[in-house]
């Protein structure tokens, strides 16, 4: 562990998008576990430099969000079969969950 260097995690990442081509949000989680690993190790002064730290993943694109209007909101919750279905679309919404593609 002590050998890794920033340069090797920049090179990683190099790999992972190119040749393998790996999607952003694969390699920013990949990233994610490997900066805690070496956080860990930091803490547990198993190695002295944390090589993940500012190295870069790849940007994410953000889709836009959909937010529906109350009159929207209201039509559906309107053809809504019964008193279950309307509860759980409240429960839904009054909560913040939402479903994501």
């Amino acid at each position: 562990m002590a050998d890794v260097l920033p340069s090797e995690v920049r090179q990683w990442i190099a790999r992972l998008q190119d040749p393998l081509g790996v999607n952003p949000p694969t390699i920013v989680k990949c990233k994610i576990v490997l900066d805690a690993i070496f956080a860990t190790a930091l803490n547990d002064q198993v190695v002295f430099l944390h090589p993940g730290k500012g190295v870069k993943a790849p940007p994410v694109a953000t889709q836009p969000r959909r937010i529906i209007t109350a009159e929207q909101y209201a039509r559906i919750h309107a053809s809504l079969p019964d008193d279950t279905m309307r509860l759980l679309v409240e429960t839904d919404m009054e909560s913040g969950l939402r479903w994501w593609n």
